[in-house]
């Protein structure tokens, strides 16, 4: 499968056809390797933040260097992280990044834009509250929303806040483009967690306010259909397609 100039992890999958349904990823190699997160508790899966001597939390490191050559700079901070379906990995993948950079000293915000299915809150332990759905209703471009990571100096987190009923109407909006204009003036990286790009439209809308998004994807349940499909969904939203990940 042919990958996008811009994409800075390489995918090269060995295709698995265990029926003309059901195409997979069957083994994807790239420079970060996944860990088994399904016996994990939850928060576990900030893995750069629990364990940072563990063989991913290192693959992990490799994403982010790759990152800080080739997407990130002084006048281009930030990035949305999706997948294709839901569950395929995107919001551990986010908050990982997020630790990663903030422990370089990176002013780094988190922006939870998964107004369907947010998690943000729960990977990292913090009581669920307001947050960014609030924010874009009351048509505020602040980011008094997001707070201080505990134990992170450098990272704050703006959670989802409560499920709203109309989430594409208010990630489309106003608001939320001058936000994460301003959240490129405050921060140095702003990563951006989204909803699967296959499930609405919410993942092109954010992606594009972005300039770029990562995928997750998941060995053995991601299907090549979905991914090529997610990527040209992107692509045709304005955005680049930075890359793929097997998400931790």
């Amino acid at each position: 499968m042919a990958t996008t100039e811009e994409t800075l992890i390489e995918i090269d999958p060995r295709v698995h056809v265990a029926s003309r349904h059901d195409t997979r990823f069957s083994e994807v190699s790239t420079r970060a390797r996944s860990v088994d997160d399904r016996s994990l508790g939850t928060e576990s899966r900030v893995i750069a933040a629990c364990d940072p001597l563990a063989e991913a939390t290192e693959a992990l490191r490799g994403v982010r260097t790759a990152l800080m050559l080739r997407w990130f700079s002084d006048t281009r901070k930030t990035l949305a992280v999706s997948e294709a379906r839901s569950g395929e990995g995107s919001a551990p993948l986010a908050a990982n990044l997020a630790v990663l950079f903030a422990q370089l000293g990176r002013r780094t915000l988190l922006i939870d834009a998964n107004l369907r299915n947010p998690t943000q809150h729960l990977l990292f332990g913090v009581r669920a509250g307001a947050g960014l759905a609030e924010a874009l209703a009351n048509r505020s471009f602040s980011l008094h929303g997001a707070t201080p990571v505990a134990a992170l100096d450098s990272l704050s987190l703006m959670q989802a806040g409560v499920v709203p009923s109309n989430a594409q109407e208010l990630l489309g909006g106003e608001a939320f483009r001058f936000l994460v204009e301003t959240a490129a003036v405050e921060f140095d990286v702003v990563i951006i967690d989204t909803s699967a790009v296959l499930d609405s439209a919410d993942a092109q809308i954010v992606s594009a306010c972005a300039g770029g998004c990562l995928f997750a994807i998941r060995r053995h349940e991601t299907r090549v259909a979905d991914f090529e499909e997610m990527r040209n969904l992107i692509a045709a939203s304005g955005s680049v397609v930075v890359g793929a990940v097997v998400a931790p």
